[in-house]
């Protein structure tokens, strides 16, 4: 028979046993805004190994006790606190139907996929853009987005109408957008009513009508980074009038610093890099783009910093298909600014 001593010390040890088996530090809640901002990257495939694994630039915002909005899979129209920061997310299905926030503070969008279907008896354009920010004040996180035309539309990519936000597209790839210059003027990214700080890293278009129309007489822009972006004029694309490429007022005048690095483009058939941007190489000299072999820069617009390469990147496109769009996940980021 055992000892009193030796059945206390038993149980004292069983005791112990169940308290290590159950974990001996508590779990905590991760907070719903940690869990909406994956940064682990799903191991990337060997062809995609040098594209999916690089960390963006731009960190998202720091977002205080934001509010979680599930947007619906069709049109939807959302009126923001300026002094609140929100954590959109995109349907786990496609969205068929344009995105309008209005206002806001800092806003963080990861992955998603919209397209716009046809809609021959709608005027109104706010309908015709599938990411349209307008009056937010603080920084939008726009992240692994894709934006295609598979509802056979003509719109916008992303528009911009906030000269007090920073607005960041990164690892998104917006293709397909068609438009016509006597009927809707279809641009991948065109920040028409102003925008602070534009930034932008990892992002492929295709467009046969505009791709970046930067034009600062638009609205004000305050600044634009453009970095391993690629973009290309689909075939069949006779928009003569259209430029992949808007960086100036109509006169060449500019009132914003540019800068470009590993930025490429496929212009449309039979014309040139040098013809598909704007300010181009016809233009007067003191504003006109030089084309040097591959290379488009500004010489005499020195607020343009680098420049404009021909072609495509050496790699492929900076985002390919299946990095951005439904379950994306985040490479990470360089900076946390």
């Amino acid at each position: 028979m055992m000892s009193r001593n030796s059945l206390f010390c038993m149980a004292i040890g069983l005791s112990v046993l169940m308290f290590l088996m159950s974990g001996c530090v508590e779990k905590s809640e991760v907070p719903k805004a940690t869990q909406a901002l994956p940064t682990v990257p799903v191991p990337p495939t060997s062809e995609q190994s040098i594209k999916t694994d690089q960390k963006l630039r731009w960190a998202p915002p720091k977002i205080e006790n934001p509010i979680t909005i599930e947007l619906g899979e069709g049109f939807t129209q959302n009126r923001l606190d300026v002094d609140k920061d929100y954590i959109l997310k995109l349907p786990a299905k496609r969205k068929t139907g344009a995105t309008v926030v209005v206002g806001g503070r800092n806003i963080v969008i990861m992955g998603g996929y919209i397209t716009i279907p046809v809609m021959s008896d709608q005027k109104d354009d706010a309908y015709r853009r599938a990411l349209y920010f307008a009056k937010t004040v603080g920084t939008v996180h726009v992240e692994g987005v894709l934006i295609d035309n598979s509802g056979n539309s003509d719109f916008d990519g992303i528009c911009i109408n906030a000269p007090e936000a920073i607005v960041q597209i990164q690892n998104c790839r917006i293709i397909g957008l068609t438009g016509f210059y006597t009927g809707f003027h279809s641009d991948i990214v065109q920040p028409w009513g102003g925008v602070k700080e534009l930034r932008i890293d990892r992002l492929t278009g295709s467009t046969n009508y505009q791709g970046l129309q930067l034009e600062p007489g638009l609205g004000p822009i305050g600044s634009a980074e453009i970095s391993h972006a690629d973009f290309k004029f689909l075939p069949n694309s006779h928009q003569k009038t259209s430029y992949m490429i808007w960086l100036t007022k109509k006169d060449g005048s500019l009132a914003y610093p540019v800068s470009f690095e590993d930025v490429y483009v496929i212009p449309r058939e039979g014309q040139t890099a040098g013809q598909t941007v704007w300010p181009h190489v016809e233009m007067p000299q003191a504003v006109a783009a030089v084309q040097n072999g591959k290379e488009v820069s500004w010489p005499a617009l020195k607020i343009i910093k680098g420049l404009v390469t021909e072609g495509t990147p050496p790699g492929g496109e900076f985002v390919p298909e299946g990095v951005a769009g439904l379950n994306y996940h985040s490479p990470g980021y360089t900076s946390t600014k």
